[in-house]
């Protein structure tokens, strides 16, 4: 499917939508701001790209079989509300609130934040589950309740999970600051083409945070 543009229509199988914003790219699709005469949705519309340290065959299958496995944890994610398998789109919840990148990059990731994440993490080593940690797949409302917004996950591995990889991206501020305002992801990233997060000086932050919350 090509890529949407803002105010045209998208017809969907219980309803026509106006797109309104494309919010962003991610490793298996698309996504936009939709809305109808019930209010604003996200689309989330499954692309082919390979990227080199990710590769799923059925990318549309995983995300609808990972959200079904998500909705019986503790985890908050919005609402699907359909799918197409053959358009290979889905449609959820919008949530408002802060992305959890532009949290990260603002220093303004609260202690309160910080636990629900180390408390997904905890749950879902116990289920064997990773989830993306990367902290533009997670938003948080005014009331600091953590919502992850992407459904991908995939089997647990001790190289992906929160502690060895995704909570270096929650503590390099400056880091992200940069990448959000320049795309390089070489503030972020020790190796881009490996997806490995720089942890050069923030090993005691990241211990601090694990003595606090990693029960």
């Amino acid at each position: 499917m090509p890529l949407l543009q803002p105010n045209t229509e998208f017809k969907a199988a219980h309803g026509v939508y106006k797109v309104r914003q494309f919010l962003g790219k991610g490793k298996s699709g698309h996504v936009y701001l939709i809305e109808n005469e019930d209010g604003f949705k996200v689309l989330k519309v499954i692309h082919d790209e390979e990227v080199p340290y990710y590769h799923v065959a059925d990318k549309m299958g995983a995300e609808l079989e990972w959200y079904k496995r998500l909705r019986n944890t503790s985890i908050k994610i919005p609402v699907m509300h359909e799918y197409d398998l053959e358009r290979k789109y889905l449609i959820k919840d919008f949530l408002c609130g802060t992305v959890g990148s532009e949290a990260v990059a603002a220093s303004r990731v609260s202690d309160r934040v910080f636990s629900q994440l180390f408390s997904y993490a905890m749950e879902l080593e116990t289920g064997n589950i990773n989830i993306d940690y990367f902290p533009a797949n997670f938003l948080i409302t005014t009331s600091e309740d953590l919502y992850y917004v992407d459904y991908e996950a995939n089997p647990y591995s001790e190289e992906w999970n929160l502690l060895n990889w995704g909570i270096y991206y929650w503590v390099n501020n400056q880091g992200m600051k940069k990448f959000l305002k320049t795309k390089d992801a070489s503030h972020i990233n020790s190796s881009v083409e490996r997806g490995i997060p720089v942890k050069d000086g923030l090993g005691p932050k990241v211990a601090e945070l694990k003595a606090k919350f990693w029960h």
